[in-house]
């Protein structure tokens, strides 16, 4: 809506006459003096939408259609979604392939990108990826200045990871485990020089959110979260610190262990990340990438227990939503962890399991419903994609236009696939470790669609909640026409 609001009306309020008529939902805040609408999170994703709206519009434009909401989504999900994953991904691959091995960067990056909660908010307009991939960016440049001491990659990387926390609040602990590392590194010149650059580099986007911040709701340190309109949401980021508390053992059982939305059940192979980077940051002889290393892990670890401190769970999401920022550090532990495995059939077993479990329900919670609402679920493959990719539902794409209805099942062939490929690419051929993998790649598949839905309990709304879910999802199984779209901007 905001997106809309600045392209149509050229304002960041959400309540003009190009939104008239719009229900804005619970998400939303008023100015304490004016009463006008805005968006409860940061600006940044919006700016992003906007430009997407407006390409939305000039491509309908140019066919004679109407700018619907169906397109504008579209461009939305591309523009801050799936580019900030191949930029990702892109980085990744430059940054690591030389000095970790083709073979080990490419499963680690076809982890990340289909085997973990990024591939779901690849899929979507959140805030999520765009956000990952600035402080990912950030992180990057900001250990390049500190290891070189040359002092523009430290003023872009202090930028970049600066802008992160104008799209996601979240992004702003990271601050910790980076202002740390400049501190560490102002004991010389060269290292003040660094700092210095990384500071200034930061002031930009610190300066523009504080003016959107009094712009929107009359003081530069308060944020959306602090003019809450719904009274829930208002209660919800009113504990502790907008929502923020001590870390508590029911919030690490939610973010990191529940069958349902925990960190362990998306990607399991995270803990095997986090030794990678442990293992570089404190070695001795691993001296390339160790300052990376331990920016990203102790953003990860203090992502990690900020999560376990909030009030609330995340609403609907895939998997701990509010750590997917940190997800993208884990590729160089990864990279670093599968090099070492390449030649132990059990472990590479193991991995090829778990890796490949997790690539089937990243996948299909991504193709088919990355809406996750664990009010009234138990475990999301038995309760809701098993059933959904049984009863023929697939979101719209090439698949879906040519009319053929197996697209879910191909799409996630298709990654499984290609994840196998790599596994065998990285492992030493030879008889054990053939059979290993194929041991796990056989048990993955046994896991996610016998195991897991037979045995786990079924919630007592489950199959309401289902229907909830089939009433409302476009397109329906076996319909081969597009329904009405809503038109966007002025008549």
């Amino acid at each position: 809506m905001q997106s809309i609001a600045l392209v149509e009306s050229g304002e960041f309020a959400i309540d003009g006459t190009a939104l008239d008529g719009w229900d804005p939902g619970p998400d939303t805040s008023r100015h304490p003096e004016t009463g006008r609408l805005y968006p409860n999170k940061p600006p940044g994703a919006s700016l992003l939408g906007a430009a997407a709206y407006g390409s939305a519009k000039a491509v309908t434009r140019s066919s004679g259609e109407p700018t619907t909401l169906r397109s504008f989504t579209w461009w939305a999900r591309l523009f801050g979604g799936v580019l900030p994953t191949l930029l990702i991904v892109g980085l990744g691959w430059r940054r690591y392939a030389r000095s970790r091995g083709s073979a080990a960067v490419a499963l680690a990056l076809l982890l990340y990108a289909l085997a973990s909660p990024a591939a779901s908010y690849a899929h979507l307009f959140y805030g999520h990826q765009l956000a990952a991939c600035l402080l990912f960016l950030g992180v990057g440049w900001l250990a390049d200045g500190g290891e070189t001491g040359r002092w523009p990659f430290a003023m872009a990387g202090g930028f970049a990871a600066a802008s992160a926390v104008s799209v996601e609040y979240g992004a702003v602990f990271a601050g910790i485990p980076i202002g740390v590392l400049l501190v560490m590194k102002g004991g010389s010149l060269r290292g003040l020089k660094v700092m210095a650059a990384a500071i200034a580099g930061s002031m930009a986007p610190v300066f523009l959110l504080a003016r959107y911040h009094a712009f929107a709701f009359g003081h530069w340190a308060s944020t959306g979260y602090h003019n809450a309109v719904d009274a829930s949401f208002a209660a919800k980021h009113g504990v502790g610190l907008l929502g923020l508390s001590y870390p508590t053992w029911d919030g690490f059982f939610t973010h990191v262990i529940s069958p349902g939305g925990g960190l362990l059940f998306w990607c399991p192979l995270f803990p095997l990340g986090l030794w990678g980077l442990l293992q570089i940051a404190t070695s001795r002889e691993l001296s390339e990438r160790r300052d990376e290393a331990r920016l990203h892990l102790t953003i990860f670890v203090v992502i990690l227990i900020v999560g376990c401190g909030l009030s609330f769970d995340g609403g609907w999401r895939v998997g701990p939503r509010y750590m997917v920022i940190a997800l993208p550090g884990l590729i160089l532990g990864w990279c670093h962890a599968f090099a070492q495995l390449r030649t132990e059939p059990i472990r590479m077993g193991i991995v090829a399991c778990l890796g490949t479990a997790s690539l089937l329900v990243n996948t299909l919670a991504a193709n088919l419903w990355p809406h996750i609402d664990l009010t009234n679920i138990y475990g999301p493959i038995a309760d809701v994609l098993v059933p959904l990719l049984k009863r023929g539902y697939q979101p719209y794409g090439p698949m879906w236009a040519t009319g053929f209805e197996g697209g879910a099942w191909m799409g996630t062939g298709g990654c499984a696939a290609v994840v196998t490929y790599s596994l065998f690419r990285l492992g030493e051929f030879g008889a054990r470790m053939t059979l290993a993998i194929m041991t796990g790649l056989a048990m993955a598949v046994y896991l996610v669609f016998s195991f897991a839905p037979a045995f786990t309990p079924q919630h007592p709304n489950a199959a309401r909640n289902l229907r909830y879910i089939e009433g409302v999802y476009e397109p329906a199984p076996r319909s081969r026409r597009a329904g009405e779209s809503r038109r966007l901007g002025y008549r």
